[in-house]
């Protein structure tokens, strides 16, 4: 269950999962309130398709509904699967206490509580840890520092583990996508979406650092939702930094994060608060170094621990720091290309889609043996 559809991290993970999960073998429903065609494509032409439940509208009697065909529901459900916070409050009246089925909670964020959330949100948050302090719930966490924070906000389970994203590799290989088109220069890249969390500001005053002691042709790409000239909040924080003429580009949405990828020499990651970061690990499998905060569950897809490293982590908010990392791969591209081959390599053996649909079967089944159910 999850509240909307669209294309973002997390429903692309539960997208790829739901499609796994029924290929493997089991009856798989994905509820919510709205979907996009993409996703429903995604869902609905899998082989076996996955049964995709939307509501007919987003008036209150349609989603009231939608809600009362899900509640009638939960009593064939062997395990309700809730993502996002929203989706977990509004799951929770859906299943039978003493006999509805196991209810898993995924875990998509580090923070509970971050700088980029509405009110509303936090109030969301806040009445999602009290609810997991009452009712028999498992967490299915992105990341152990993400299991780590929730923790120690009030967040309980009756079971909690960390499953990893996956990263389709294939979709990454040098033979899936026509390389994009390449200016003159080395190419910068940063994929995300216009939001305070995301760090932005950070990376713009660490180009403005950057940029001096670089070669002339480098280029620094920004990528995602409000990342673009119609951004006026945007276009004064590249003003303010004076790095107008220093060679930034803003391209906005992109369709194919491969396809950007494919033309990038660095990936930085400016982010204040990740869960699982999608965009470092697509970058990795790309074969693309990788500068990142060190934030969130970063470090876990980069291997902090490794005897081999696959990037860079700076502390947030350390543009100074951000800025020296990004001069330091750029004028070194033989470490930059050792890095993005070591990132590859990572990513193809610990981030599998099989790796993630084991672990999170597993998972099921611990649950409903500790909630006395038939595993």
């Amino acid at each position: 269950m999850i509240p909307k559809l669209t294309r973002g991290g997390a429903e692309l993970q539960l997208s790829q999962l739901a499609r796994h999960q029924a290929t493997d073998g089991h009856t798989v429903a994905v509820w919510s309130m709205t979907a996009s065609p993409e996703m429903r494509t995604d869902l609905e032409t899998n082989d076996p398709p996955v049964e995709l439940v939307v509501a007919a509208s987003l008036t209150p009697l349609a989603i009231v509904r939608w809600y009362w065909r899900l509640r009638r529901r939960s009593r064939d459900v062997d395990v309700l699967h809730s993502w996002m916070y929203h989706a977990f409050v509004l799951s929770i009246a859906a299943r039978r206490i003493r006999s509805g089925p196991a209810h898993v909670w995924g875990v998509r964020r580090t923070d509970p509580i971050s700088v980029g959330l509405s009110r509303r949100t936090r109030f969301v948050v806040r009445t999602a840890a009290f609810l997991s302090r009452r009712v028999s719930v498992g967490l299915l966490c992105c990341s152990a520092a993400a299991m780590h924070r929730h923790t120690e906000f009030g967040f309980r389970g009756r079971r909690q583990a960390v499953a990893y994203n996956a990263v389709s590799t294939p979709l990454f290989g040098d033979d899936a996508v026509e390389p994009a088109e390449r200016p003159r220069g080395p190419v910068v890249g940063v994929l995300s979406r216009w939001s305070e969390d995301k760090g932005i500001d950070v990376v713009i005053e660490a180009w403005s650092l950057a940029h001096p002691q670089l070669p002339a042709d480098v280029e620094l790409v920004l990528a995602g939702p409000g990342l673009d000239g119609a951004n006026a909040d945007l276009a004064v924080l590249i003003e303010r930094h004076g790095v107008c003429d220093a060679n930034v580009r803003l391209v906005g949405p992109t369709s194919s994060p491969a396809r950007f990828h494919a033309g990038l020499d660095l990936l930085v990651s400016p982010s204040r608060t990740e869960g699982f970061p999608n965009v470092v690990a697509e970058a990795m499998a790309a074969g693309v170094p990788v500068v990142a905060t060190d934030v969130g569950g970063t470090a876990e897809v980069l291997g902090r621990n490794d005897l081999r490293p696959t990037g860079l982590l700076v502390p947030s908010e350390r543009a100074d720091l951000l800025a020296a990392a990004i001069i330091e791969l750029i004028t070194d591209p033989a470490r930059g290309r050792r890095l993005g081959e070591a990132g590859r390599n990572r990513i193809g053996a610990e981030f599998s889609i099989e790796r993630t649909a084991a672990s999170t079967e597993a998972f099921y089944r611990r649950l409903r043996r500790a909630l006395g159910r038939n595993t």
